[in-house]
């Protein structure tokens, strides 16, 4: 394996980690992680970016997400996806949430760091 592929591994695996939230639904007293996701933020708006099956139109009322610390969030926005049911055998398979605008001040930006269009 590449000697510089290996020094940068554990910067490129700190990245992932940041920008790939545990998606979860609740088991009190804890929660029980279901799938993942990745944290997208455009100049106003924040969104979650999962497989259409896990964020479906039937279940996702009833996930929660890391906002920063030891914070979960109930997803509160719009979702849109390809997923319609669990019968669906399409070769896409993606969903789109669109947080709420007022949810935006309960992430804390310094644990996770949302990816944004002008970061290639």
């Amino acid at each position: 394996m590449n000697k510089d592929l290996i020094k940068l591994f554990p910067s490129i695996n700190n990245a992932i980690l940041n920008h790939t939230p545990v998606i979860l639904t609740p088991a009190p007293p804890s929660a029980k992680p279901v799938g993942c996701g990745i944290y997208l933020k455009t100049q106003k708006s924040r969104y979650l970016i999962s497989a259409g099956h896990l964020l479906n139109i039937q279940d996702w009322r009833g996930l929660i997400v890391p906002s920063g610390g030891t914070k979960v969030l109930n997803l509160n926005g719009v979702l849109a996806t390809t997923f319609q049911d669990g019968n669906q055998s399409d070769d896409i398979d993606f969903s789109l949430f669109k947080f709420s605008p007022r949810m935006n001040k309960h992430f804390d930006d310094q644990q996770w760091k949302f990816i944004t269009p002008d970061r290639s």
